[in-house]
């Protein structure tokens, strides 16, 4: 089952033929998630519901979905006791027709081409661990938005959207940010920031000759203190030219039926068969190794962002 993470929110899901006016228990779990819901399917066997609008209409996740009857002994239509599939959410290349199968096609014959080249322009969330070392900074992975949640030497200690669920009396004791160049986790609006947090301060004790040394405050992130973060990363909004690459696509397929044509064999000098061996020019490889869409205006924009999201842009040991 597919969702888009469009207009109008919150987002619904409906699942057809169960027993009517029956209660149901629904389970939808991810490996960041974890919500349910009770529901009563409506006198047609409809089972209809709302998901709340964090964390499903802001992040592009699949999800296991479940619905089991409360009444154990139900039987559903194919002699199964539990509805189960695969719950996909993710944002469209452009606004979709829900009641357009074609178009609904359309998007994902797309959308399957531009991740097959680029990876995809995703917004998800990724669990990241490490300790502190004592500075005010803690590095992140490539394309990291910001911190949703945050656990220090295995207490919560900030949830980015409170109040915390099953918790409504849940305190932020630090509010975390991204730093403006957005490659390190750091404390929000906090006058303590220590330049050098790792660098003991050496002052003089009175009349003695004997020197001394301390910390003038608490780095943010201690030394050897264990970090669990919840990040949200990749792209929050989809680049407005992958937006008109996908445009492009589309006017392409319906033009033409396809993506892509024989544009590549105009690289092919020599055939090769057991009596010849088959040679390219040499811009057969201007590509970077998935050949061509077909179209060149389209080729070059994609080829910027392979591997962008891999780039080894951050602290860290190689």
């Amino acid at each position: 089952m597919r969702l888009y993470r469009q207009p109008p929110l919150p987002l619904s899901i409906e699942v057809p033929n169960a027993l009517p006016d029956t209660a149901y228990d629904v389970a939808i779990i991810n490996r960041n998630t974890e919500w349910g819901v009770a529901v009563v399917s409506d006198a047609l066997g409809v089972i209809k519901f709302d998901l709340p609008n964090y964390p499903f209409a802001f992040f592009d996740e699949v999800y296991a979905l479940s619905i089991q009857s409360e009444d154990v002994t139900f039987i559903w239509n194919d002699g199964q006791t539990s509805f189960v599939d695969d719950l996909e959410i993710k944002r469209p290349y452009w606004a979709v027709d829900l009641d357009d199968p074609l178009e609904l096609v359309e998007e994902a014959i797309i959308s399957a081409t531009i991740d097959a080249i680029t990876g995809g322009f995703y917004f998800t969330r990724e669990a990241f661990e490490g300790q502190g070392l004592g500075t005010d900074f803690f590095p992140t992975p490539a394309l990291t938005v910001g911190v949703l949640e945050a656990w220090q030497n295995n207490v919560q200690v900030y949830y980015k959207y409170l109040p915390m669920p099953g918790d409504p009396d849940f305190t932020n004791i630090f509010n975390y940010e991204m730093t403006r160049d957005m490659t390190a986790i750091t404390v929000a609006n906090n006058n303590q920031r220590i330049s050098v947090a790792s660098r003991p301060v050496t002052y003089h004790n009175g009349n003695s000759d004997t020197y001394f040394t301390h910390h003038h405050a608490a780095p943010f992130f201690p030394e050897d203190f264990y970090y669990i973060f919840l990040l949200s990363n990749g792209y929050a909004q989809i680049p407005d030219d992958i937006k008109l690459v996908a445009e492009l696509l589309r006017i392409m397929w319906l033009e033409q039926g396809e993506i892509g044509n024989n544009d590549f064999d105009d690289y092919i000098t020599e055939y090769s068969t057991d009596q010849f061996k088959l040679s390219m020019q040499s811009r057969a490889g201007e590509n970077k190794g998935y050949g061509s869409t077909g179209n060149k205006t389209v080729d070059a924009i994609l080829r910027k962002y392979i591997n962008k999201a891999t780039n080894i842009n951050r602290l860290g040991v190689l």
